[in-house]
């Protein structure tokens, strides 16, 4: 997307990026707004507020004659002819389709579309999935959209749970024309979904003020499909050579840096960014990373200290 004047908030903790939503929802009636949600995990028992979970806060919108839409990843399974296999024990989202499909005026997708696959004599592996962690909710007046690491799920928040350690992530709510930018990536992975509902499309609707004067920019990842080993159906026609828009955007800011970086990353474990902060150290006052310990990524990872120590040596000079 283009730069745009827009309104941006971050919310450093689970407790208020879900508070946000809950505010979003609470303020939606009538079939002329709508909820969409494009997630990697959805649990309805997460608590967006002392007392209320988004089941109850979905349930009681759509009571209210509210459009419910959720797009929710089919996590990485081997399918072959005994059955299928949740090999990765991440668990599925059965259960979430099931419960937006529940609701009045709602539908969901499980999302399976995705370009990379692993064939073997076993059967097909879905490998890749779509990261996205999106909710856009509209008034009827006003568009908020939130967009970044927040899954809408218990581990991200301890609200009614004294003393539970909530995981980290930052969840970002722009107004205006970037949430009009933030909007038009799920609607466009739902429209040309191949699996869509009959008849239900995510339609346009006019952003609103923005609230706030500031300059924002919009980024998405997508496969190559030429760039694969497996295909599944044909290119995203949004996207039909793929996007590394965040990574070409990163390496741009990381280079253009004048007095310090703050970086916070679950893996860290690119040789290429170690490179590139090491190129650009010499211009700037100071550094900081934050990412967790090895333990905690190495079962979804292989080699995690091995590749994290090739991605910081660059930096041992500094």
């Amino acid at each position: 997307s283009s730069v745009t004047t827009s309104g941006v908030h971050a919310h450093p903790t689970g407790e208020l990026a879900l508070a946000a939503l809950h505010d979003a929802i609470s303020r939606c009636s009538g079939e002329g707004s709508f909820i969409a949600i494009a997630g990697w995990t959805f649990i309805p028992d997460t608590k967006l507020v002392s007392g209320v979970t988004v089941g109850d806060a979905l349930r009681a919108a759509a009571a209210r004659g509210v459009r419910v839409r959720a797009m929710f990843t089919r996590l990485p399974l081997l399918q072959t002819p005994a059955g299928t296999f949740d090999i990765a024990k991440v668990g599925t989202n059965d259960g979430a389709v099931a419960f937006i499909n529940a609701l009045p005026n709602a539908a969901a997708i499980h999302d399976s579309w995705v370009l990379h696959h692993k064939f073997s004599i076993l059967g097909t592996q879905q490998i890749g999935v779509h990261h996205q962690k999106i909710w856009v909710v509209f008034d009827g007046e006003r568009l908020r959209a939130f967009c970044g690491g927040m899954d809408i799920h218990p581990t991200r928040t301890a609200v009614d749970n004294p003393g539970a350690l909530a995981w980290h992530d930052v969840q970002v709510e722009v107004t205006g024309s970037a949430a009009d930018d933030v909007y038009a990536v799920v609607r466009e992975r739902w429209n040309n979904h191949p699996v869509k509902p009959s008849g239900i499309d995510l339609v346009p609707v006019p952003a609103g003020p923005a609230a706030r004067n500031q300059r924002a920019r919009v980024f998405t990842t997508f496969g190559n499909p030429a760039a694969l080993g497996g295909v599944n159906g044909p290119a995203y026609p949004f996207a039909p050579t793929g996007s590394k828009a965040i990574r070409q955007f990163l390496t741009h800011a990381i280079a253009t840096a004048e007095q310090f970086i703050y970086l916070e990353d679950q893996y860290l474990i690119d040789e290429s960014i170690g490179r590139d902060l090491a190129a650009r150290m010499p211009a700037l006052r100071g550094l900081v990373i934050v990412m967790p310990d090895d333990n905690s990524v190495n079962g979804e990872l292989h080699q995690a200290g091995r590749r994290r120590k090739a991605a910081l040596a660059p930096l041992l000079p500094f």
